[in-house]
């Protein structure tokens, strides 16, 4: 079988990006833990369908497998989500994934409200990141026409957050809602 000279450094990028452990990664591949041990070094080259299945397994493009370095993923949002000091960690291949989706729908519908005439949203820029948060809430709730008795009148979280939904398309914003992000995060014990 003809090897596929990929860069052994991705394959270890790869594989923690991913969140997997060496042991894990090499059952999903079927092989012994060494040999994936060994890619990783550049000591053996996998051949060409093991590389792609490490790709498949570790969600990453076939072709990042040869570049010199690993990519650059930042995304052009802010992640401030943290807990106390810690730092950002790593998020998981499914929110790369996810966000790229989104980030095509979301162009897709400013174009889409473009052609069809829609006027730019009134709120949208609104307020500075020096903004109090209680005027911003309240102004949300003005713009989405939500009250106290919403919220008491309806059944359930369920009905309330279809509520919320429709309001919100009513002015205007595309509601997105997954299921496939989870909380796989690579973590500081992988190998």
């Amino acid at each position: 079988m003809a090897e596929a000279h990929i860069n052994p450094a991705i394959l270890t990028w790869a594989r923690q990006r991913s969140g997997i452990n060496l042991r894990a990664l090499a059952d999903k591949l079927g092989t012994a833990e060494e040999r994936v041990s060994a890619w990783e070094t550049g000591v053996r080259k996998p051949s060409f369908r093991q590389a792609r299945r490490f790709a498949e397994v570790t969600h990453v493009p076939f072709g990042y497998l040869y570049l010199p370095a690993p990519p650059d993923e930042h995304l052009p949002i802010p992640d401030f989500q943290t807990v106390g000091d810690e730092p950002v960690r790593p998020l998981s291949p499914d929110f790369h994934e996810l966000f790229e989706d989104v980030s095509l729908k979301q162009a897709w519908y400013r174009e889409y409200r473009q052609q069809q005439g829609e006027a730019l949203l009134p709120y949208i820029g609104r307020y500075g990141i020096a903004a109090a948060v209680e005027d911003i809430a309240a102004d949300m709730k003005r713009t989405l026409g939500i009250t106290e008795q919403n919220r008491i009148g309806s059944r359930n979280w369920e009905d309330y957050l279809a509520l919320l939904i429709d309001r919100i398309e009513d002015a205007g914003v595309l509601v997105m809602r997954s299921g496939v992000v989870g909380k796989q995060l690579a973590s500081p014990a992988l190998r």
